[in-house]
């Protein structure tokens, strides 16, 4: 094989690049699972898509020989229609995480730098090494955005602070005050981009409304998706508002046809959808409190959250959890690829799945706890139970060993 690495620009060489989860199929194939596999780890709609996205890409799907509207016109007309703006500050990208590279790549260069907190979207740091740049990663407390250590951190070179509210992996967010202090201190000295994936999960009353910033002449540009509430991860479709000078400049360097006619038709009709879109935020809302509930029952400590997803943490190197759990049939995405092994982020499911996850998870830490303590020899009563709990235990574990096991 031939070597490139004298081709490649020495920047490129040094990234590291995201790391998705494994398609469901290729991981039975693997594994020889031959159980159901539920996928708990790519924060997706359960639901699917709206029947009616689906009927409309059927209809696009008769014309796919003809290129795509490179426009977006009717997209950004549904779009700026719903949020009460004018389509130029309307950018439609193939999934939102090419709207954060068409970002980068017209603000970022050598020697400038990008504010980002730790930890959050791994996309973030990768954006820096791609165009050449340095991340400046300031960590908060509680995985919270520290906002305003984030704008103390700006200076000459800083040309982008990342916020992701709310925040992927972790799921917290930061509140309108918090909000509204951060863009006064920053004060349009560089470029602030609000990441709102996950905003539509959000039911609180004091979540910010950054298009106000936007229509007020600030600094800022704001990131959506259709991947997750409206289930249309499979076509990438996602969008943002910046200012339209702004807009200009991103679609110049926006890949040409990038955003398919399928994509393209199947969002104007999920936008319209209200119905399928509510039945998924109240599915969203019942899973959280089921979560929060198994999980206080179970003393594992775990991060409010505002999104589809939950970051609980085992106080212990999740990797054997989750790698226990895959063999058992559930994804979920272990916090090493976070930088944070300790934890693990849980996709909301069905009810059905959630319950039965948490049926799996219980085994797991049983098995965990046994052979923690086999380890470390720990005494066991009549009962099966620990006399002196091995760390990261579960506190309120009551779980005798499985009828026939002898005591360790």
């Amino acid at each position: 094989m031939a070597n490139y690495s004298d081709l490649i620009r020495p920047n490129i060489l040094k990234v590291k690049p995201y790391v998705p989860g494994k398609p469901i199929d290729e991981l039975r194939r693997e594994l020889e699972l031959e159980c159901e596999i539920c996928k708990m780890a790519s924060n997706e709609n359960v639901l699917g898509p709206s029947p009616e996205a689906v009927e409309a890409i059927k209809k696009a799907a008769e014309e796919i020989h003809l290129y795509p509207d490179d426009s977006c016109f009717y997209l950004k007309q549904a779009i700026s229609q719903k949020f009460n703006i004018v389509p130029d500050m309307v950018h439609v990208t193939a999934g939102g995480v090419e709207f954060l590279y068409n970002v980068a790549q017209i603000i970022l260069g050598p020697g400038d730098e990008a504010i980002m907190a730790n930890p959050t979207f791994m996309v973030y740091p990768i954006l820096s090494q791609v165009c050449d740049s340095k991340s400046v990663v300031i960590a908060g407390s509680h995985f919270q955005h520290d906002l305003m250590k984030m704008a103390d951190a700006i200076n000459d070179n800083t040309k982008i602070i990342w916020v992701a509210n709310p925040c992927n992996p972790t799921g917290t967010y930061n509140n309108a005050e918090e909000v509204d202090e951060f863009v006064r201190k920053v004060n349009d000295r560089c470029l602030i981009v609000f990441d709102e994936a996950y905003a539509e999960f959000v039911d609180t009353d004091d979540y910010p409304n950054t298009l106000e910033y936007l229509t007020k002449g600030r600094r800022v540009c704001i990131m959506r998706t259709m991947s997750k509430t409206l289930g249309l991860a499979g076509v990438r479709i996602g969008y943002g508002f910046a200012d339209p000078e702004l807009v200009k400049y991103l679609a110049t360097i926006r890949t040409n046809f990038s955003v398919s006619s399928l994509a393209q038709a199947a969002a104007v009709a999920a936008l319209n959808d209200d119905k399928h879109l509510q039945r998924g935020l109240e599915l969203i809302k019942e899973s959280r409190e089921f979560f929060c509930k198994q999980l206080d029952r179970l003393g594992i400590e775990y991060l409010p959250t505002q999104t589809n997803f939950i970051f609980m943490n085992f106080n212990t190197d999740s990797t054997g959890i989750s790698e226990a759990l895959k063999l058992r049939g559930f994804l979920v995405r272990p916090g090493w690829v976070f930088g944070t092994p300790n934890h693990m982020r849980i996709s909301f499911s069905t009810m059905d799945i959630n319950k039965r996850f948490f049926e799996a998870l219980e085994d797991v830490l049983e098995e965990t706890a046994i052979e923690r303590a086999m380890k470390e020899k720990v005494q066991f009563d009549d009962d099966g139970l620990p006399i002196t709990p091995p760390p990261g235990y579960p506190h309120d574990y009551t779980t005798t060993l499985p009828p026939g096991e002898p005591n360790p």
